[in-house]
């Protein structure tokens, strides 16, 4: 795939040198990891300081999402491509494929409900305590885990999830 510089921009002043770099062994328990990713405003909001780049920035690897919610949307690696007929579905979607917009808007919502609410248990309010967070292995297993949890309580989910054809990851 090509991407067109002109359109995907980054900091004149951020270098590869610049970017956050996360100490794994000065945060390896989950209250240690909020502690050093939080810091109080004057007007009491969380603003996050410790993985912005020293231009103030948030570095763009913050936006990822977490490994472990690979597998809950379509996977379109191989649809599209080229030599392959316009109607062509990987079979994995086919869940994906048939379902009404109303079953997909419905199983989006909830997974996206799911998510919020284990960040917000966890104390991960912003952008960047949430990457600080996924850099730090055992916290994010716990994350996982907890994720994991909310959705297998949650019986509409598992209801959606099986007929999408979605299966949980679990910790390995």
């Amino acid at each position: 795939m090509k991407i067109n510089p002109a359109v995907v921009t980054y900091p004149s002043s951020a270098s590869a040198s610049q970017k956050a770099k996360v100490d794994k062994a000065d945060a390896v328990t989950y209250d240690q990891a909020k502690a050093t990713t939080q810091t109080q405003t004057d007007a009491g909001s969380i603003k996050s300081s410790a993985v912005t780049e020293s231009s103030g920035q948030t570095p763009l690897e913050a936006y990822a999402l977490p490994g472990w919610l690979q597998g809950f949307g379509r996977d379109l690696t191989n649809e599209g491509k080229v030599g392959t007929p316009g109607t062509y579905v990987d079979p994995k979607n086919v869940g994906f494929a048939s379902a009404s917009p109303a079953t997909l808007s419905e199983y989006s919502e909830l997974l996206q409900q799911h998510l919020s609410d284990v960040y917000e248990r966890s104390g991960l309010t912003d952008i960047n305590a949430r990457y600080k967070a996924m850099s730090i292995p055992g916290l994010n297993d716990r994350l996982h885990q907890e994720f994991n949890d909310s959705i297998s309580s949650d019986a509409r989910m598992m209801s959606l999830m099986d007929k999408l054809g979605v299966k949980m990851v679990t910790l390995s």
